[in-house]
């Protein structure tokens, strides 16, 4: 979760530190060693299952300029994608449809609705799964009934897994009872759960929002929710020439 919605107390939590800024490939070749797609344990994907594997990006910038590097990233540890680069409605469309099997996608972000880690916690949550219009993209917590629903592919993938995707809905509904400081200790347990061990979602980026304004510009407030400058919360200066505004 974002910083603006999650203070960890100080602690300076990251469960991706590497020693440089292009990740730490040993580790990552040790947690794939670990996977029964990895036959004979060397870090690198072996089986079929990990060539072609969809990809989804969206095809404006920044976004385009991330493709290239995921993709490189990937098939160091054996997983080679085929990417398909979409215009931002038609790629939220195409993951947000359980159908379509999406197993992996860069395009999503999120925005807090109010600075609370309850706002993120429902892209995480069992109710934010439906067939068409879904919020929990990665599907963390469905049941086989909901996968029923969502047609015959959806069921046959679902019972190949190996287990059922693991819920976190007791856990989000234990937080969201809490207030002051239990509540911001059991947030900060629950990000290290979903990092850690459900691991559905690797945060690569956090927008900024860069404001530009002009000298006559005295104030402004920064709306929250818009994540971006509120214009009816703009003051200027009388000592200017209203010619300059």
């Amino acid at each position: 979760m974002p910083p603006t919605v999650l203070d960890f107390k100080g602690e300076n939590y990251d469960p991706y530190a590497s020693p440089n800024e292009s990740g730490d490939l040993n580790a990552a070749k040790q947690e794939m060693s670990q996977s029964k797609y990895d036959k004979n344990h060397d870090g690198t994907c072996d089986a079929s299952v990990c060539n072609n594997v969809l990809f989804v990006n969206r095809n404006i910038e920044p976004f385009t300029k991330f493709t290239p590097i995921i993709e490189q990233n990937l098939a160091s540890i054996g997983i080679h994608v085929k990417t398909r680069e979409l215009d931002t409605g038609t790629a939220y469309t195409t993951i947000q449809t359980v159908k379509n099997l999406v197993p992996i996608a860069a395009n999503a972000g999120w925005g807090k609705d109010y600075a609370d880690p309850s706002t993120f916690a429902v892209l995480f949550q069992s109710s934010g799964i439906s067939c068409e219009g879904q919020v929990n993209y990665s599907e963390v917590g469905m049941t086989l009934k909901q996968a029923q629903g969502c047609g015959p592919n959806v069921v046959s993938a679902y019972k190949a897994l190996s287990s059922p995707p693991p819920s976190v809905d007791n856990q989000v509904n234990h937080c969201a009872g809490l207030t002051g400081s239990q509540r911001q200790d059991c947030w900060i347990q629950f990000d290290k759960t979903l990092m850690e061990s459900v691991v559905p979602w690797v945060p690569y980026r956090w927008g900024n929002a860069i404001t530009v304004t002009g000298s006559s510009v005295s104030t402004y407030a920064f709306d929250q929710f818009a994540g971006a400058i509120s214009f009816c919360n703009i003051a200027v200066s009388n000592n200017v020439n209203p010619n300059t505004l």
